[in-house]
């Protein structure tokens, strides 16, 4: 299921005048009032105020007029041939509760869409509201003309509980979700996701936990002793991190100067000390730097299978960015964890067995 957010509000420029007045009479309004509203907006003219100088006289020739109290009215009218199409249409589904179908909710300018399977029925709905540009404005109407927000429902996933140390993962394939599982579970277990990152300090993960979902986490992560004495570990200096992020040689720098410094007292499973690794890592490719990084690399291995056991995705693809620095020293492509953890058929899985074949290619 989808919601869209649609907002029109740019559409209140582009009513075209003829189309709201025949609107209005097949909606059964008195000629009269059509007549008025006619006489409201039919030789409408305006002037521009630049730096204390009026402009010559613009004729306006669509669009609700703007302060007058029915505009808001007479573009909701208009919008309302939209709404309709929509109801009707029966290849756009929406939620369905008991013998009730509900496809949208309006209010003003805002508009909100249910899609049922959205895969399906979103690009009928833009195709409506591309037609409804053309009726309402004589002319092509491009969607982007409104603001569009799409935010999907996965229901059935919605239902899996949190854990710090879970045993499966969501994972996107284009706008398909797939949930699998990260390492052997019992007959019976319950399958459970991260909701917030792993790989912090267990405090801040409580707190963003309580911040954001409400609750407080008790799970075996955020219970073990040993593990929570190893993510609490840290040192202040990293706070910079953030504040330079395009910046890469003095990325690299910073990076070098704190793990130099700190070789002695941290381990590379420090979480601190990773998240270094890793952004030296960031900067030694995006500077070229590709012997530098593959050492960086390498060195975050065994802190990623610490803190992502298994089958981890997050795992699996650091090994792959590590291989493919690796690439021309003959170090083999880590593809049989990617067709566990996102299948033989992801097209991060079909990326890697390519660069397979180009390896074995290459060596013979």
């Amino acid at each position: 299921m989808a919601l869209i957010f649609l907002d029109a509000q740019k559409a209140f420029d582009n009513v075209n005048w003829r189309f709201m007045l025949l609107l209005l009479e097949q909606m059964g309004f008195a000629r009269k009032f059509i007549q008025a509203i006619e006489a409201t907006y039919y030789k409408q003219t305006a002037k521009v105020m630049i730096e204390g100088e009026l402009t010559d006289s613009i004729n306006i020739r669509k669009g609700t007029r703007q302060g007058c109290p029915l505009s808001p009215l007479l573009f909701v009218l208009t919008l309302e041939v939209l709404n309709r199409n929509i109801r009707d249409e029966k290849n756009i589904k929406g939620m369905k509760i008991k013998k009730e179908e509900f496809k949208l909710q309006v209010f003003a300018d805002d508009l909100v869409f249910i899609l049922e399977d959205p895969l399906e029925t979103a690009s009928k709905l833009i195709e409506k509201i591309e037609t409804y540009g053309k009726v309402i404005c004589r002319k092509y109407f491009p969607v982007y003309l409104f603001q569009i927000w799409i935010l999907f429902f996965f229901i059935s996933m919605s239902l899996l509980n949190n854990s710090c140390d879970p045993n499966c993962v969501v994972i996107f394939e284009g706008p398909q979700l797939h949930l699998r599982s990260i390492r052997e579970m019992q007959l019976g277990e319950e399958l459970t996701i991260s909701y917030t990152e792993t790989v912090m300090p267990t405090p801040e993960r409580q707190q963003n936990l309580k911040r954001q979902y409400c609750f407080e986490c008790d799970c075996i992560m955020c219970s073990t002793p040993s593990k929570v004495s190893q993510l609490n570990l840290s040192f202040d200096q990293v706070i910079w991190v953030n504040t330079c992020a395009e910046k890469w040689e003095q990325v690299l720098l910073s990076c070098q100067t704190l793990l130099k410094s700190n070789t002695s007292r941290l381990p590379d499973t420090n979480i601190y000390q990773l998240k270094l690794l890793d952004l030296a890592m960031d900067a030694c490719i995006n500077l070229g730097l590709w012997e530098e990084a593959l050492h960086y690399g390498n060195r975050t291995l065994e802190p990623y299978r610490f803190y992502y056991p298994g089958f981890h995705p997050l795992r699996a693809i650091q090994m792959m960015r590590v291989a493919k620095l690796q690439y021309h020293q003959d170090i083999g492509i880590p593809s049989s964890i990617t067709k566990l953890t996102h299948g033989t058929e992801h097209s991060l899985t079909q990326d890697l067995m390519i660069l397979k074949e180009d390896q074995l290619t290459a060596s013979y």
